[in-house]
């Protein structure tokens, strides 16, 4: 996959800029505070996702306008497709998407047209942050190779609201117990599911993620990542998603109810979920240096790359925000290598201190403008 065309206006600060990208390697430049991720959000709306900044969608438009456009012309090894977006402070926060001039009816049906793997610095928090963090990020890497799993986790949500709801109202005396029973039964079900399939591409993304680790590494340190479950351990898996994980996480519901209602909210299975990173057998939240979880964010972003080009024959395009200028030269050229025919678009304040490619574009941002200076 890749981007043939791409014009935005009055995006934030972005004014009709208009590029017709590398297929592969875009190195986009300027000072700091004139729009280089704002560019990179860009694009990054068309996946139908969240902003990565966790903007609000108000804050797209530019202060001064009342509305902003931006359009893409991406080819999925298949055929050119045109995916237009229209932003007005009239309608609210809502986004009005088209796709090859249909208009659709939500950004979720983007899921699964346009795929985006963006790293930018926070992305460290994935190592060193909170659970919730690490589960989203599972989350999102199955949801791109399986986009059916996204309903089960919207279906997961709101089955844990409704619980959790609940739990509260028995608190107080306004319900009884023996209303969690369909919401238990439901919740073992799709969470099951869950866990199986975090489990599932945990394996996958340990099995690649070690391999890039040693390499990046200089071949000097060994990585694993493990998944840990509130209810499950790694035998339950091996015969695959079946009744009897939906019965154990049922029992594990069942076991914990009177702690579920003095709380108030839900204890066990899938909102307890963590996923455990080790080199060389330690885990690298509480025991890695600064060095260290910052590489291993890098490698979980390209093995994501990886696993998603080898399960759908399609390679997704990789957004480097403000990522390679921290890294010397040997592993930004690994990156590079890895990425190989992936089309890359990174951001550097300075483009001296990003490897040479002859063959890669250069963009200059400046102050909201974009023109492009050749050749790299």
């Amino acid at each position: 996959m890749f981007i043939e065309s791409f014009s935005v206006n009055d995006f934030r600060n972005l004014n009709n800029v208009t590029i017709q990208p590398d297929r592969h390697l875009n190195i986009i430049t300027g000072n700091n505070a004139q729009g280089k991720t704002n560019l990179i959000e860009a694009i990054y709306i068309f996946t139908g996702c969240k902003s990565f900044r966790n903007s609000k969608e108000s804050e797209y438009i530019n202060l001064k306008k009342q509305s902003a456009e931006v359009e893409i012309m991406f080819n999925n090894s298949q055929r050119s497709q045109k995916i237009h977006c229209n932003l007005s402070r009239s309608r609210g926060k809502e986004k009005c998407f088209s796709l090859n001039g249909v208009d659709l009816k939500g950004s979720s049906a983007l899921f699964e047209q346009f795929k985006c793997i963006v790293f930018m610095p926070d992305d460290i928090e994935l190592i060193k942050g909170s659970p919730e963090k690490r589960r989203s990020f599972i989350d999102l890497c199955y949801c791109q190779i399986q986009p059916s799993a996204l309903n089960k986790l919207r279906r997961l949500e709101l089955i844990t609201a409704h619980r959790n709801a609940l739990l509260k109202s028995i608190s107080i005396g306004r319900d009884v117990s023996s209303s969690l029973v369909p919401w238990n039964v439901q919740l073992a079900e799709v969470g099951s599911y869950i866990s199986y399939m975090r489990y599932k591409y945990t394996c996958m993304l340990s099995k690649k993620a070690t391999q890039l680790y040693y390499e990046i590494s200089g071949n000097s340190e060994s990585l694993s990542v493990e998944y840990q479950s509130n209810i499950f351990n790694e035998d339950d898996f091996k015969n695959g998603f079946n009744k009897g994980l939906a019965k154990k996480y049922l029992d594990a519901l069942n076991k914990r109810t009177n702690e579920d209602i003095k709380a108030g909210y839900t204890l066990s299975g899938t909102p307890r979920d963590d996923i455990i990173f080790k080199i060389d057998g330690l885990n690298i939240k509480p025991f890695g240096s600064q060095g260290q979880k910052k590489s291993t964010a890098i490698v979980m972003k390209l093995a994501q790359a990886d696993i998603y080009s080898k399960k759908t024959n399609e390679t997704p395009i990789v957004l480097l925000d403000d990522v390679m200028g921290e890294l010397d030269a040997q592993r930004q050229k690994y990156v590079c290598s890895i990425l190989g025919d992936t089309q890359v678009f990174v951001t550097v304040c300075n483009e001296e201190l990003f490897i040479k490619h002859s063959d890669a574009k250069v963009f200059m941002v400046n102050n909201g403008k974009v023109s492009q200076k050749g050749s790299f």
